[in-house]
């Protein structure tokens, strides 16, 4: 059950980061951030009042921290997939994603199976490929588009390490807390990032307002929904198994981005994109 609630999971988050991704590339990261994180926040008070949860201090400050890792993460894998390929840039976060709880587990004391180092292995050399020349259409990821896809994909392991950590009593009131405190953060960004620029946001919107107004709220939902199945998951099964099954999120925002954007990849890249995917499953076994 806990397997296949992360699965969920990576569908939603994998949807999610396409649709933010594409409106990060008509709109100001920082208004696509407030838009999803208030839609989002809205969601999970409503799940909130239909979930009994009972929080104590120390789980509303893992949801917080939650939310700002979340958040960090979400901003710069934001940015990363609108100047760059998603079929790229998308899967190198899942590394960091997928492999940051497996240290933390290490560090904790437990200690991961040959196969799971297998999978660390090819992780790493799964960066390198997709970080490398490809052919055809498909060019090499830039070092920023890298570094901004490897800070978010720590960034969202310490999601799945905070949120996996909460008591099971606290129902989802720790994804709560973690909107609490994103939503100001995020508004406040939006509001200076459209002073400095107002008349981007009004030229972008008039282009097309009925797409941009149906992609905003859906990724707010997607990504709000992810954490809520997230967290319920880590409380089924093991975190280490449930983090790198979630970490698969790529899958579909590769899928999408070659439905809908036509990308293609070279033979690198699509090496390395299949290579990141089977270290994360090794390290999930």
């Amino acid at each position: 059950m806990a397997v296949m609630l992360g699965v969920l999971v990576a569908v939603s988050y994998g949807a999610a980061d396409f649709i933010g991704g594409l409106a990060s590339r008509r709109l100001p990261t920082a208004v696509v951030m407030a838009a999803t994180q208030s839609i989002g926040l809205a969601l999970v008070v409503a799940t909130a009042f239909v979930v009994s949860g009972h929080a104590n201090g120390a789980d509303l400050l893992r949801g917080a921290g939650a939310g700002v890792a979340g958040f960090s993460g979400v901003a710069l894998l934001y940015r990363g997939l609108a100047r760059g390929l998603m079929s790229v840039v998308a899967p190198i976060t899942a590394v960091g994603a997928g492999v940051g709880p497996v240290v933390w587990g290490v560090l904790s004391g437990e200690r991961p199976g040959p196969i799971a180092w297998a999978g660390l292995a090819a992780a790493t050399v799964a960066v390198v490929l997709i970080s490398g020349t490809g052919q055809g259409t498909a060019t090499a990821i830039p070092r920023r588009e890298l570094v901004l896809a490897l800070l978010a994909g720590a960034a969202f392991g310490a999601v799945f390490i905070l949120l996996g950590d909460t008591s099971p009593a606290s129902g989802v009131l720790p994804v709560v807390a973690a909107r609490c405190v994103t939503v100001p953060v995020a508004l406040a960004w939006a509001l200076q990032s459209q002073r400095r620029n107002p008349r981007r946001m009004l030229r972008t919107s008039a282009e097309d307002p009925s797409r941009v107004g149906l992609m905003l709220p859906l990724g707010g939902v997607l990504d709000a929904m992810a954490n809520v199945v997230f967290i319920a998951a880590a409380r089924r099964g093991l975190l280490s198994e449930v983090s790198v099954v979630s970490a698969l999120y790529p899958g579909a925002t590769v899928v999408l981005a070659r439905v809908v954007l036509g990308e293609r990849l070279g033979r690198p890249q699509a090496l390395g994109l299949g290579l990141a995917l089977a270290g994360v499953v090794l390290i999930a076994i």
